[in-house]
């Protein structure tokens, strides 16, 4: 695995329990962040109006809780 030198780290969590880590910091390098609600396509094409109504469409979520999703996303 290359090194890297980053000058900030940010925490994120690769799935719940973080049953993703292995696979995604040793194998394929990538970043399983478990949204199953989000179309993988629109979050590509930068549609962020797209993702946040994925969210606000779950019954009983509030505006800045989709939002802090799509943020997240």
């Amino acid at each position: 695995m290359q090194k890297i030198n980053p000058k900030k780290i940010l925490f994120i969590k690769l799935g719940a329990g973080g049953k993703w880590e292995k696979e995604c910091i040793e194998e394929s390098q990538t970043i399983r962040i478990e949204y199953d609600e989000v179309n993988h396509n629109s979050c590509l094409k930068g549609e962020w109006e797209d993702v946040y109504n994925s969210f606000i469409n779950i019954p009983e979520t509030r505006d800045f809780v989709a939002s802090s999703h799509t943020n997240q996303v």
